[in-house]
């Protein structure tokens, strides 16, 4: 049977539960941004209608009426950290960078690749300049004798790419070729995607988006952007003096996902300021009858394998180690049976090494909820600043919690972090953990602003988007729903493993 499609309708309210194309995201979260003045007065206005819809029934049958204005609460600002490399102290979140320490290979070739039909070769003469001009500039090794151009198509993307140690990739958007384009990476054989619009801001001269790529290109060679002091934050001064580990791990799952695994990925810092990591990622299927996992029930195995990289040979060696477990995106009724479980997989990992004299913290750090604290002054509503912390009245009073709110917002209201500290040997007061929390949110490498969460959790964050991408990239053509004939053959979990990690290596350098 069919039917015209002017005769078609759709039903109202329709649910859409998939991934919003670019564009169409963009105008949403344009469109739902709200400064704070604008929510509160939002807030108002819901509040009126809900008064004259409901208020005199829930008066009388609860006994709750609604407020007519925002609680207030109590709240102060942590002092910013101490980056040594910067040229001036940390103002409002944001600083300006000396020269960076960069690790200069002996042979490196380096080439730009463009996807996009609109980039010319001379787009890419300007290009070259204006990064080795500001890579000079910061100290960042960028020789553009050595930097080669080529316009090439997906088909043969992965040959060029294998023909040289790093690449630039210039593509239309950030769309489904990105899985496809880092499907090709090896360590040996870095990419770093660029969207034709950022690599028009680079030819035009806009030096913040320049210096932001060299960031994330030297970071990905092996240097380090910047240093956080953590020696100077009251409580870690001894703390610093020993070996300390600090652990980030996130797990991302598909909407609506039918029979697709859960993500998951584990970073791990191995250097004593804490700025560099080695990152590992897995797939697991969740139990039967449900969607997904939030457990990583393999940590054990992945602490164990990262405890044996050459490059946390001597943290084994040491008599007193910490380390310090920061995890993203559970909520309070999974800290028990996914949390706590973790940290014994991360204590059993050390204990089948030989660390016996190893002191362990668990944090849990989340953004999603619906609290949002705004400073209001003689006129209007505003952002908190920086380091603005809430830890009274409104926290979760049988778990020890705080509010922390480290970034500047740059557009809408900005979201703070809440942060539960569920384990702690160190034995540190909430001030430290605080202090300690938002110099972490300052270590993150690609950019000269403090983040909303400590790096290692936002480097958790990236990897399993990363591997997200090569995930969808690598089983385009799989059948994942219910629906599926019976005879489809799903991947396996190891399968998985050796499509959404880069080039067949374990662990890799962020």
């Amino acid at each position: 049977m069919f039917i015209l499609w002017s005769f078609a309708r759709s039903r109202t309210a329709n649910p859409f539960f998939g991934k919003l194309p670019g564009p169409i995201q963009g105008k949403l979260i344009l469109k739902a941004r709200e400064d704070p003045e604008k929510k509160i007065m939002s807030g108002r206005a819901l509040r009126e209608r809900l008064g004259t819809l409901c208020g005199e029934w829930l008066v009388t049958h609860y006994g709750i009426e609604l407020g007519r204005e925002p609680i207030v609460v109590e709240g102060r600002v942590l002092d910013p950290p101490i980056i040594p490399d910067s040229k001036k102290p940390v103002n409002d979140g944001r600083w300006e960078n000396k020269k960076v320490d960069c690790s200069k290979p002996i042979s490196f070739k380096l080439q730009i690749l463009s996807l996009a039909r609109d980039f010319s070769n001379g787009k890419f003469e300007a290009l070259r300049q204006t990064l080795s001009r500001k890579a000079n500039d910061l100290g960042i090794f960028f020789d553009p004798r050595n930097v080669s151009f080529r316009m090439c198509t997906l088909g043969d993307i992965g040959t060029q790419i294998k023909s040289c140690n790093y690449s630039f990739v210039i593509m239309e958007s950030k769309g489904e070729e990105y899985g496809s384009i880092k499907n090709h990476e090896t360590f040996m054989n870095r990419t770093q995607c660029i969207t034709l619009k950022v690599a028009e801001k680079v030819v035009n001269g806009d030096l913040k988006t320049t210096e932001n790529i060299l960031y994330k290109y030297n970071a990905k060679i092996g240097g380090i952007n910047w240093k956080v002091d953590l020696s100077r934050i009251t409580g870690f001064s001894e703390v610093s003096k020993q070996p300390t580990l600090v652990i980030g791990a996130d797990v991302t799952h598909f909407t609506r996902s039918g029979n697709r695994p859960s993500l998951a990925a584990v970073v791990c810092s191995y250097d004593r300021d804490i700025s560099k990591y080695l990152t590992r990622v897995s797939a697991h299927y969740p139990e039967d009858g449900r969607n997904s996992i939030e457990l990583i029930p393999d940590m054990d195995k992945i602490v164990s394998e990262m405890l044996g990289r050459k490059e946390l040979h001597n943290f084994e060696k040491t008599k007193q180690r910490n380390v310090i477990y920061y995890r993203d995106g559970v909520s309070q009724g999974q800290f028990e049976n996914t949390v706590m479980k973790e940290l014994e997989l991360i204590k059993k990992a050390f204990l089948d090494k030989g660390c016996k004299d190893t002191r362990f913290s668990v944090i849990v750090c989340t953004k999603r909820h619906d609290q949002r604290f705004m400073r209001k002054d003689r006129v209007k509503y505003d952002n908190m600043k920086p380091g603005t912390v809430v830890d009274s009245s409104i926290m979760a009073p049988n778990l020890l919690n705080f509010y922390l709110c480290s970034q500047q917002a740059i557009q809408g209201t900005s979201v703070p972090c809440h942060y539960y500290i569920l384990h702690d040997d160190l034995k540190l007061n909430v001030d430290s953990w605080q202090a300690f929390s938002f110099a972490l949110c300052h270590a993150y490498g690609r950019v000269t602003r403090s983040v909303s969460y400590p790096a290692p959790a936002y480097y958790a964050h990236l990897a399993c988007e990363s591997a997200r991408e090569r995930f969808l990239a690598g089983y385009q053509d799989v059948q994942w729903d219910d629906t599926a004939a019976p005879d489809n053959q799903l991947p396996t979990e190891d399968e998985i493993q050796q499509t959404i990690v880069p080039g067949n290596f374990d662990a890799f350098y962020m």
